[in-house]
């Protein structure tokens, strides 16, 4: 299936696809499989796309978990889309990537909905936040944002508004400068009827003024924009692209006028979910959340003040299939992005930001040259680089006891693109910066595992390496190579007066004598 032969007998498709996976995204209405194939420049075709209905959200959103009966019906959809993943070949747990969203991270039966799927299917279920989602929302739209220079050149507002939340982004000339999940929701608005016993009369007035709170705290949080670019995702306009240009091929982007939506939004605000059931063939969750989801977007819509709008064919799987085949999802780019928020953040806190820089530099080329000894991946070099950026900010709030502060200031700050336990991680190995090593009582660094103590342990050997070789605050180091050998690592450093850091050194080298079992030292090349 994934390759062919020719005539000569060679596979033609292995030289060309090098790579099949599968990504499943459980939301609050529905569970929904792809299967893409990637060729060895990274194209990605999609193969095939499953959706099954199933009614987490009306659970979750109502009762605050999960029921039994709900579960198990998971749990016999996602055995069907095992077994087609094994129809093409994925086996790997590496090539298949299982994610949820709020109906299942906002469930307090969440661990026991996790733990039955695995056992049932061996599939691992991963909560994703709302961090989590932007990022992946991101790399999704990122190349439809290069290819049209009508939307890269913009202000961009990103909207998707699932079954209970509603993600934001606004990006301008490629950059993200806001993002946000709202806990708004087209089956959450529908369910929030339900739980007050709403008159059918009175159920549009009420959703109505839930999505013009929505659209005015955005344009609180966001003002001055001008006239923007909305750019709309999701199944429900989808949908309602596909009734309103019936004889018109899907394409990755459809300029719609708010006109024309808004009499098609119409139309099916005036139905009731058994009706849009019956007319459209659609499953009931689909039915209930339809109308709500469109009045929103159309609110949000005409707040940008423009006579048309943009739906994305692109949805959250894609940028799922883009994260797993770039290893380097967390690229350059992305790290731009976290990294200009991390330095934002750093100035509101009147941090050294000369010094905080110079020292997330070495921090980069120390991650590069001692990759053989802490083995992990890219994305921990950009948690330690914050780290390093940050580690002084607590100075702000008092400087005894700084790092702690810095704790608690990185921890409950929100980074785009990053989840909760990275930022935990970066919090800590700030916190680990000087001083006491970690404890197991210690807050925040009790609560994980072993695999993310060991992170942190790595992290903060190398930060405190990189924090003595600026000790003097003179940026003397620029470049610096390191020669391993047996219990030692030896800096190498262009010939400088690094007196001052070499005691800093002494003092600063315990924690990675203790963590990799080699000594430290520098000498001039």
């Amino acid at each position: 299936m994934p390759s062919t032969t020719d005539s000569t007998g060679e596979s033609s498709g292995e030289s060309q696809f090098h790579r099949v996976i599968g990504v499943v995204d459980i939301g609050a209405t529905s569970i929904r499989l792809a299967i893409s194939q990637v060729d060895s420049q990274g194209q990605i075709e999609n193969l095939e796309s499953l959706s099954q209905a199933v009614s987490l959200g009306r659970d979750s959103f109502i009762n605050g978990r999960i029921s039994t009966s709900t579960i198990e019906e998971c749990v016999r959809v996602l055995k069907i889309y095992r077994d087609k993943l094994r129809e093409y070949g994925i086996e790997n747990a590496n090539d298949v990537h299982v994610v949820a969203t709020s109906a299942v991270r906002e469930a307090r039966n969440r661990l026991s909905f996790q733990d039955r799927v695995f056992i049932a299917t061996g599939l691992e279920v991963e909560p994703f936040d709302e961090a989590e989602l932007h990022r992946v929302t991101f790399l999704g739209i990122q190349p439809i944002l290069k290819t049209h220079r009508q939307l890269h050149d913009r202000t961009n507002v990103i909207c998707e508004i699932g079954g209970g939340s509603t993600e934001m982004l606004v990006v301008n000339s490629g950059n993200v400068v806001f993002s946000e999940t709202y806990r708004m929701g087209s089956l959450r608005l529908r369910k929030s009827l339900e739980a007050i016993n709403a008159a059918s009369s009175e159920e549009r007035q009420i959703i109505n003024e839930q999505i013009k709170q929505l659209v005015q705290r955005f344009h609180r949080t966001v003002p001055n924009l001008d006239k923007p670019n909305f750019i709309a995702m999701g199944g429900d306009l989808r949908f309602a692209v596909s009734q309103m240009f019936p004889d018109t091929r899907a394409t990755e982007l459809t300029e719609v006028t708010i006109n024309q939506f808004e009499a098609f939004t119409e139309s099916i605000a005036r139905c009731s979910p058994d009706e849009l059931f019956n007319r459209y063939e659609l499953s009931h969750p689909e039915a209930e959340s339809l109308a709500p989801a469109l009045m929103a977007y159309l609110a949000l819509a005409k707040s940008t003040d423009r006579e048309t709008f943009f739906v994305s064919n692109v949805n959250m799987r894609e940028g799922l299939v883009r994260e797993m085949i770039q290893p380097d999802a967390w690229n350059r780019e992305f790290r731009d992005q976290v990294m200009r928020y991390s330095i934002a953040l750093g100035r509101t806190y009147k941090f050294d930001e000369e010094f905080a820089i110079h020292v997330a530099e070495l921090c980069q080329l120390l991650f590069e040259e001692l990759r053989s000894e802490h083995g992990l991946s890219k994305k921990y070099g950009l948690i330690l680089n914050i780290s390093a950026l940050l580690h002084e900010i607590g100075q702000f709030v008092n400087h005894r006891s700084f790092h702690k502060h810095s704790l608690y200031l990185i921890r409950n700050s929100d980074f785009f693109g990053l989840g909760q336990t990275d930022v935990l991680l970066s919090a800590l190995v700030a916190r680990y910066h000087r001083r006491a090593h970690p404890q197991p009582n210690h807050e925040g660094y009790s609560s994980l595992n072993r695999s993310q103590r060991v992170i942190v342990c790595k992290l903060a050997a190398i930060l405190r390496i990189a924090i003595a070789l600026n000790s003097s605050r003179q940026q003397k180091v620029k470049s610096l190579d390191c020669n391993i050998r047996g219990d030692s690592v030896q800096i190498r450093i262009p010939v400088v007066d690094l007196s001052l850091e070499k005691i800093s050194l002494a003092q600063g080298s315990l924690l990675f004598k203790e963590t990799f079992g080699k000594t430290v030292t520098v000498t001039e090349k």
